[in-house]
């Protein structure tokens, strides 16, 4: 009697040890059948927009060649041997106002090609409107950065953008040569900076934005208007300003003035 319970005993371990074993064995299969379905599955990558802002620097309708000589309204002729600003903090504004920032500080060297704009893959996900109808930036370098030592990037100093520590940088640079009233060709020196510089700018867009596509926005600088605009920016006796003089106010205020009206968005 003892012997049979034994086997009768013995025969349910080997079932239940049976029992367990298919268990594991059909778990392990649906583990595996999952984990090949989900490597199958292909893993869709989403790509915010990719956004280039180009800045075309023109007098008036003429595109810029160095050493070329360019009439202005109401006043001397003048060209170009060097021109490059700093562009800051970019952004796009849509219908809701809400912000998306495009660039912290960008110098645009219109003598070099590779320094005429700058690109930006910002995130859209979560904003209440992809639609924009805005982009605001500004000329010239902002308080926090302006005297904050030596720093990298753009803001690097072997651009020969920047006066002192104290000082701060450059703005915005032209060097090149005006016609006098005399006939004679006379050296311009502008270099404009200095915290009351920093000149705000917005313009009129109208972009709906999407991942996975790219957009362009073209952005004129016209330098007619950048002297003409607004104020009469004369040449003689005005040809070699550096901003960090006690006399420099006024002239930074034009400046300033004009910059403000001299940009627009190419359709």
């Amino acid at each position: 009697m003892m012997s049979s319970r034994l086997l009768l005993n013995s025969s349910m371990k080997v079932r239940l040890f049976l029992s367990f074993t298919l268990c594991l064995f059909l778990s392990f299969g649906l583990l595996s059948c999952r984990d090949k379905v989900t490597e199958d599955k292909p893993v869709e990558t989403v790509n915010p927009p990719a956004v280039r802002v180009n800045f075309l620097n023109r007098v008036g309708d003429s595109t810029i060649v160095a050493g070329h000589f360019y009439d202005r309204d109401g006043g001397e002729s003048f060209s170009l041997d060097l021109f490059k600003y700093y562009i800051s903090h970019a952004a796009l504004v849509n219908d809701a106002g809400d912000t998306l920032y495009l660039n912290e500080h960008t110098l645009i060297d219109e003598f070099d090609a590779n320094r005429r704009g700058f690109s930006s893959n910002p995130s859209i996900e979560g904003l209440s409107s992809n639609h924009f109808n805005k982009i605001i930036f500004a000329l010239g370098v902002d308080q926090l950065h302006n005297t904050s030592g030596d720093q990298a990037g753009d803001l690097d100093p072997v651009y020969g953008m920047i006066w002192t520590w104290s000082t701060g940088y450059i703005f915005l640079k032209h060097e090149g040569q005006f016609i006098s009233s005399d006939g004679s060709q006379v050296p311009l020196l502008y270099h404009l900076g200095t915290v009351k510089a920093f000149t705000l700018v917005t313009l009129p867009v109208d972009i709906h934005l999407e991942n996975d596509k790219q957009y362009q926005i073209d952005v004129k600088f016209d330098l007619n208007k950048m002297y003409s605009a607004v104020n009469n920016i004369g040449f003689e006796g005005n040809n070699v300003i550096q901003s960090t003089g006690p006399n420099d106010l006024p002239w930074i205020l034009q400046m300033k003035s004009n910059i403000a009206q001299s940009f627009s968005i190419i359709n």
